[in-house]
């Protein structure tokens, strides 16, 4: 006995002969190109997968290279700190002086002469500091002044540390490296919108993959555009405008913008139809354009 192969396209003797659709060429791709099977026994054109890319350098820290005087002991107080950088600005420099043995408060509330740098204490707190206090003969003094940002605790990096504060510890780390590949170009070219997954490089924004189709399904992407046939008989697949060398390829492609009929007759072709050629026209407008419709074997 005999039958059609699965394509529709040859009477075949048994054993039936199955019809095998090959996988398309990927397109888009920014880190070159490689041949691959297309799953029917040719090749494709497939995406090379993108490098890593080199890491970014590390930035400087401000007090990394700045020598710092030694720190004193204090026993009632720090009254002096150093003043060389920011860097070394909760650096105990000079000492409190010890307070008398014998003093009478009464005397000392009336007769009281000392002040805040005779007892070894700072009459005003330095800016942004946190500072201990005490009273010299009714007056506020501060003591042991630190800068808040030195006891920050600095975050774990993995990919090393963007900002350091004024005490040199790091505050913001540096993002992981983007090695995604595919841009919203690449997607809009196959009608598609882009995916959910993204990261920048180089100021550019990329991609894990596309995501959802822009066209729906009675519909096809040609050159990144939807386009949907319109109704026709059984097995039609409807009638598209496109331009060809045929029907005044040049004042088509001017004044219609239209995209090329081979565009469209190599989107159902691949999928199995057959395609023909229908007639040259003149719209409205006055542009030629050139109509295709066909039928598709399955």
């Amino acid at each position: 006995g005999s039958t059609r192969n699965g394509c529709g396209t040859k009477t075949c003797y048994y054993p039936y002969e199955a019809c095998c659709y090959p996988y398309s060429s990927e397109t888009g791709c920014s880190c070159g190109t490689y041949s691959c099977s297309d799953g029917c026994g040719g090749t494709r054109t497939c995406c090379s997968s993108c490098p890593d890319p080199e890491p970014e350098p590390e930035p400087s820290n401000p007090c990394a290279d700045v020598s710092c005087p030694a720190a004193v002991n204090c026993s009632y107080g720090c009254v002096g700190y150093s003043s060389s950088s920011n860097c070394c600005s909760s650096v105990c420099i000079s000492c409190e002086a010890a307070p008398p043995e014998d003093d009478d408060e009464e005397d000392t509330e009336s007769t009281c002469t000392d002040t805040c740098a005779s007892k070894g204490y700072s009459s005003s707190k330095p800016s942004g500091q946190n500072c201990s206090t005490t009273t010299v003969c009714g007056k506020t003094c501060y003591y042991d002044c630190e800068d808040p940002n030195c006891s920050v605790k600095p975050p774990v990096c993995d990919y090393g540390c963007s900002s350091y504060n004024s005490c040199g510890i790091c505050t913001i780390c540096k993002p992981a490296p983007c090695r995604y590949g595919i841009t919203a170009e690449d997607c809009a070219s196959d009608c598609m919108n882009v995916g959910s997954q993204s990261c920048t490089r180089n100021g550019i924004t990329y991609y894990a993959s596309c995501g959802s189709s822009k066209c729906s399904s009675s519909q096809s992407c040609v050159e990144g555009n939807c386009y949907t046939p319109s109704t026709g008989g059984p097995g039609q697949i409807g009638k598209f405008t496109c331009c060809d060398t045929s029907c005044d390829y040049a004042h088509c492609k001017k004044y219609g913008g239209y995209v090329d009929c081979s565009s469209v007759m190599s989107s159902y072709t691949s999928r199995g139809c057959d395609v023909r050629f229908d007639y040259c026209t003149i719209d409205a407008g006055s542009v030629y354009s050139y109509q295709i419709y066909g039928s598709c074997a399955y």
